[in-house]
């Protein structure tokens, strides 16, 4: 059965799966110390010109929107900036930045901002991150260099995260540079790049949670004995220097989500096995007996990691009592879910341009085989960009590839797979369900999330949390999405290795009883591309004939652009 092709986590780590943690030398580590260079390296395929090259990642072009730059715009040959939508890194994050580097210069501590009216707290707002370990490239590089070389570490951070929490859950390596490919090149994390204490603050997220994982495996350090201190020392590191990028937002997610985490692993990581007579009442003694000292060690790693990031979460919480979101003025639950995104930007998350980019200023005609200048809309007004979406750009950045959702949706549906002859009483089911606890949790993270971004009746979960209702962005649940999706298409990985394996036995055990093929085998073994019938097996035949299907339509669309052009005007014009 498919169920079986999942391995059992425990054993996995006990078998040294998650020796992504292992000083341990031999092929093994070589492996393991080559993909995390290449995760980190991987991030220059975007930002080298601003890591290596003499370009920045400020949008400098973009002062020129304003006054006075605006009145010197036509001297000196500045026209309409490639985004406007970057502003605020050049308007607000390099002005921190430029008044934190002049505090370390005079050596002072840049409690006050008096540039802002009468002055403003600047050391407790936090979004300039300057008590962030990694900002310390800010203050030893030039700052239009910085950027892009912060941009490239944290990335690269992201990745090597994503790929150690999938290795720590038991995915093996194949599926673990899948997620890490996955969570650092994710759209959210992509377009989040115009913020940097965003991607400082979400980098984080996968680590800690690896952390509390090891915690409730207790998982072996160094030797074999069950470890936890070390671990619950490495989490409370990881949440400090979470909480010390400075975005609230962030750290109230991670929080969350990792309290979640921390409560279902609890719950779904008995220490003894059930018995045949009582399984459910076995699993619930293992519960009580096992978690206990689990527990415990989460809530040092819980403490110690607010104890290191209080010295600015602190004096942020103070400010953020006295902001005019809070109290009455707080936006309603309706205010806040018309900022959700409208139930059609779900195509963008299989064509992430579908309703334009704001940095591009033409496009690739594939009909006429040229490339046309973005001049005019469909109704002849004037614009800069096709961007013709609801959403800002930044806030509807989703895209997390066709491959990683299709790999989750095997791990979803492999996962769902039980024996005929499984026992149908509610103990049974329970035990079956909690069998994989991985993919269950970010199954139902996934959904909710979605929930949230699309804004349905389940963010009311959410705004009744205390101090959430000061958040205007739903949609922003992006965050937990993306991290989900990267770890179901790691077990969706995890899943097509071990059917490929059982596939190759089967053919091998069953070649000496093969005889004539007749035409309905052929056919088979055609649509399911020479493999036996399985979910698996099904799901990838549909993906291929479905992108098939889809290239014949498009170039059928190319020999009949002419009469079907209106028809599709009329289809856009409706969204």
């Amino acid at each position: 059965m498919i169920r079986k092709t999942l391995p059992d986590p425990s054993t996995a780590l006990r078998r040294g799966s998650g020796d992504v943690l292992s000083l341990s030398k031999g092929q093994g580590s070589g492996h393991r110390l080559g993909i995390l260079a290449l995760l980190l390296l991987l991030p220059l395929l975007l930002f080298a010109p601003v890591v290596l090259g003499p370009k920045t990642l400020l949008p400098a072009d973009n002062l020129f929107l304003f006054e006075p730059y605006r009145a010197a715009a036509d001297e000196l040959g500045v026209g309409v900036p490639q985004n406007p939508l970057l502003n605020d890194l050049i308007l607000e994050n390099y002005v921190w930045k430029q008044f934190v580097v002049e505090a370390i210069q005079n050596q002072e501590l840049p409690l006050w901002n008096p540039y802002i009216f009468a002055g403003h707290p600047f050391l407790a707002n936090g979004q300039h991150s300057a008590l962030y370990p990694l900002s310390v490239v800010f203050y030893v590089l030039p700052l239009w260099r910085a950027y892009g070389m912060f941009t490239w570490l944290q990335l690269g951070l992201a990745g090597m995260f994503a790929y150690l929490f999938a290795r720590v859950l038991g995915i093996r390596r194949l599926g673990g540079l899948i997620a890490g490919i996955t969570f650092q090149f994710s759209g959210f994390l992509v377009v989040s790049v115009v913020h940097p204490m965003i991607i400082a603050g979400a980098s984080w997220l996968p680590f800690i949670l690896a952390m509390v994982e090891l915690i409730v495996q207790q998982r072996p350090a160094l030797g074999r004995r069950q470890a936890t201190l070390p671990w619950a020392l490495l989490g409370a590191l990881g949440l400090g220097c979470q909480m010390l990028a400075g975005h609230a937002e962030n750290t109230y997610f991670v929080l969350l989500i990792t309290g979640a985490f921390a409560l279902w692993r609890l719950i779904t990581q008995p220490t003894s096995k059930p018995t045949n007579k009582s399984r459910f009442v076995s699993w619930f003694v293992g519960l009580l007996v096992g978690s206990r000292r689990a527990a415990m060690w989460l809530v040092v790693m819980l403490t110690l990691g607010l104890a290191l990031g209080a010295v600015q979460f602190v004096p942020l919480y103070q400010v953020a009592t006295t902001s005019f979101r809070a109290g009455e003025a707080a936006a309603s639950l309706q205010q806040v879910l018309g900022w959700a995104y409208p139930p059609r930007r779900l195509i963008t998350f299989g064509i992430p341009n579908f309703f334009g980019n704001p940095a591009h200023r033409s496009y690739f005609d594939l009909f006429e085989w040229r490339t046309v200048p973005v001049t005019t809309n469909s109704y002849g007004e004037p614009i800069l960009n096709p961007d013709w979406g609801i959403k800002n750009y930044v806030e509807g950045g989703a895209y997390l590839g066709l491959l990683p959702l299709f790999l989750a949706v095997i791990a979803v549906l492999a996962n769902r797979q039980i024996s005929k002859s499984a026992n149908r009483q509610i103990s049974s089911r329970l035990i079956n369900w909690f069998r994989h606890p991985h993919i269950p949790f970010f199954t139902l993270l996934a959904l909710f999330s979605l929930g949230c971004i699309f804004g349905t009746p389940l963010y009311a979960l959410v705004y009744a949390l205390p101090f959430i209702s000061q958040s205007h962005s739903p949609f922003r649940w992006v965050f937990p999405l993306t991290l989900s999706v990267a770890v179901l298409a790691g077990f969706g990985v995890n899943v097509l290795i071990e059917n490929r394996k059982r596939l190759l036995d089967e053919k091998a055990g069953s070649k000496k009883q093969e005889t004539i093929r007749n035409s309905l085998f052929v056919i088979r073994n055609l649509l399911l591309l020479n493999t036996s019938p399985s979910l698996v097996s099904i799901l990838a035949a549909a993906a291929f004939w479905g992108g098939m299907v889809t290239l014949a339509g498009l170039a059928l669309s190319w020999v009949f652009f002419t009469q079907i052009e209106p028809l599709v005007e009329r289809v856009f014009l409706s969204l």
